[in-house]
């Protein structure tokens, strides 16, 4: 699981995966890791913030939802009470009634102790180093996540200039099971392809989709592109269907923002 967050310390947003998830609901804390350039070290962040009284907003949005097939669930089965084997590990003041990441976190008790406790381990020599993963490890996909990212991808495309959108597909990841109950796995993922005269067919793929502004050519009117945006900005893509100076989500034509964005050649 990815995930794109802010941290109040540094006012910077980060994308990171997650290693572990604590407790659930409104008190659900993700393990993430602040990049080397910053900080280099894991610690445990809420995934809400509370914006007023009784209302809560999100610290973090999720990327890719899917998890390790590894991880392992512990549950004391109350939300008001600490998992057995870590009541003598945490004062009363602190909540962990729900464990869910790699099982050999839940065994290093005293570094899950400390982090549990508000505490930032620092990635070099800990338990942690030669052990973390990535999902953007993709061969044959080229990420976007730096703005230098977004140009060389322009070059390789000429700006899309003389393309046109082939086609657009939006995945929720919502299902209705054989039961009729339904699910809400959210993976707002767009993926869309672009035929160019000047490169080869390219495929798009937008994760963690925030907004969709799809706009087709109208009556008697061409659906060719003459060039395109991509700018990234706090570990956002915007893309659009023309050039722009800078993001616009008033600007009447095709455009897409996301917190990833993965490419390749057809």
């Amino acid at each position: 699981m990815r995930v794109r967050f802010f941290d109040s310390e540094t006012g910077l947003y980060y994308k990171s995966e997650v290693y572990a998830i604590v407790n659930t609901g409104i008190f659900e804390r993700l393990l993430l890791l602040v990049p080397a350039e910053t900080g280099d070290y894991l610690k445990l962040f809420d995934s809400v913030k509370q914006s007023g009284e009784g209302s809560y907003e999100p610290v973090t949005e999720r990327i890719f939802q899917f998890v390790p097939e590894d991880w392992a669930a512990y549950d004391s089965g109350k939300t008001h009470e600490t998992l057995p084997e870590y009541s003598g590990l945490l004062g009363q003041d602190i909540l962990f009634y729900r464990y869910y990441g790699f099982p050999w976190l839940w065994k290093e008790s005293s570094t899950l102790a400390r982090l549990l406790k508000g505490e930032k381990i620092p990635l070099p020599g800990s338990v942690f180093e030669g052990r973390l993963y990535s999902d953007v490890d993709q061969p044959g996909w080229n990420f976007i996540e730096t703005q230098k990212d977004a140009d060389s991808f322009l070059e390789k495309t000429r700006g899309f200039h003389d393309s046109t959108i082939h086609s657009v597909l939006y995945e929720s990841g919502n299902y209705v099971d054989e039961e009729n109950v339904m699910h809400f796995p959210e993976l707002r993922r767009v993926t869309m392809t672009i035929h160019s005269q000047w490169c080869p067919p390219v495929e798009m793929v937008f994760d963690g989709a925030s907004a969709l502004n799809l706009r087709p050519p109208g009556e008697n009117y061409l659906g060719d592109i003459f060039g395109c945006s991509l700018f990234v900005e706090d570990c956002t893509v915007f893309f659009s269907d023309c050039e722009l100076e800078k993001p616009d989500n008033a600007y009447q034509g095709t455009w897409i923002t996301a917190y990833s964005l993965k490419w390749r050649f057809l």
